[in-house]
């Protein structure tokens, strides 16, 4: 799970920062994959 948030965090600081559903999305994506994990 490190690796998809550090990631979301890429995605969030660089080249998709204009992009504002795109990171929510992720985030969504990262918690349901934590809750299967979990």
């Amino acid at each position: 799970s490190n690796l998809l948030s550090n990631l979301c965090i890429q995605m969030e600081n660089n080249q998709y920062s204009e992009v504002d559903g795109l990171v929510d999305e992720c985030e969504e994506l990262l918690s349901m994959l934590i809750e299967q994990c979990t």
